[in-house]
C-alpha cells in the first residue's frame, strides 16, 4: 500500500464493494416485494448512491497520478507523497459524503422500486437540485477524466515513436514500476499475422495498454447507465 496509486486504487475497491452489497439488498427487497423499512431503505440508499458518487471522484484522481507518472514525473514525489495522498483522499470522500449527509434527510432521499428493480431519487423537495449537482458535477470530473487520459495516450505514442528519450531506471526506481512502465509503451507486433506466436505477447501487451487507459472512463460511463439496476 505504499504506492499512492494503489491506495487510490483501494478506495475504490472500497466503493465498488459497496455497490454490490447494497444492490444485493435491493434483490432481496425485490424478492420481498417491499422496502421491508422506509428508513432502513433510505440509509441502504444513500450508502449505494453516495458510493457510486464516490467512485467518479477517485477515478479522477487516479488519472491524475497517471498523468503526472508519465508525463510530469519530477512532480509525483510532491503531489502523491504519502502525506499529500492521505489528504487527497480524506479530500475526496468529503464529496460523496455530503451527498450521503442530505440523502438521509427528509429532503431528498434515494428509494428502490421493487416493480422496476432499480434505485431512484424520490419526490422530496431537494431531489431534482441533488440529482441535476451530482450529474454535471460527474460529467465534469468524467470529461477532466478523459483530457488527462488523452494527455497520457499522446506522450506514450511519443515515446513508443522514439520522438522522446525515456529512462525507467532514472525515473522508476523499483522493479515492479520499471516492468509496469515498459509494458505500457511496449510497441504492438509488427508481424500481419496477429495470432501468431510471435506476435501473442506484443499483441498481448498492446491489447493491455489500450484497456488500462480506457477502462477507468469507460467504467465510469457504463456505471451512469446501470448504477440503479440490480
Amino acid at each position: 500500500m505504499s504506492s499512492s496509486a494503489y491506495r487510490i486504487m483501494f478506495q475504490l475497491g472500497i466503493t465498488g464493494s459497496l455497490q454490490v452489497f447494497f444492490h444485493a439488498i435491493g434483490g432481496f427487497f425485490s424478492l420481498a416485494n417491499s422496502s421491508i423499512n422506509p428508513y432502513f431503505q433510505m440509509i441502504c440508499g444513500g450508502i449505494l448512491n453516495a458510493a457510486w458518487i464516490a467512485g467518479i471522484p477517485f477515478t479522477l484522481l487516479l488519472a491524475l497520478n497517471r498523468i503526472l507518472v508519465i508525463c510530469f514525473t519530477s512532480r509525483v514525489g510532491f503531489w502523491f507523497s504519502k502525506r499529500n495522498t492521505s489528504l487527497l483522499i480524506i479530500v475526496f470522500w468529503i464529496y460523496p459524503v455530503l451527498f450521503l449527509i442530505v440523502y438521509v434527510t427528509p429532503f431528498c432521499s434515494i428509494r428502490y422500486n421493487p416493480q422496476q428493480f432499480s434505485w431512484g431519487y424520490d419526490d422530496g423537495p431537494w431531489s431534482y437540485v441533488l440529482s441535476e449537482a451530482e450529474f454535471y458535477s460527474i460529467i465534469a470530473m468524467l470529461v477532466i477524466t478523459a483530457f488527462c487520459y488523452i494527455l497520457i495516450i499522446i506522450r506514450l505514442v511519443l515515446l513508443v515513436s522514439g520522438s522522446l528519450n525515456f529512462n525507467f531506471n532514472l525515473i522508476f526506481f523499483s522493479a515492479k514500476k520499471r516492468l509496469m512502465c515498459r509494458t505500457l509503451v511496449m510497441k504492438p507486433a509488427s508481424s500481419s499475422k496477429p495470432f501468431s506466436s510471435s506476435a501473442s505477447t506484443s499483441s498481448a501487451s498492446s491489447l493491455g495498454t489500450r484497456i488500462l487507459i480506457s477502462s477507468p472512463i469507460l467504467g465510469g460511463l457504463f456505471s451512469w447507465s446501470t448504477r440503479f439496476g440490480f
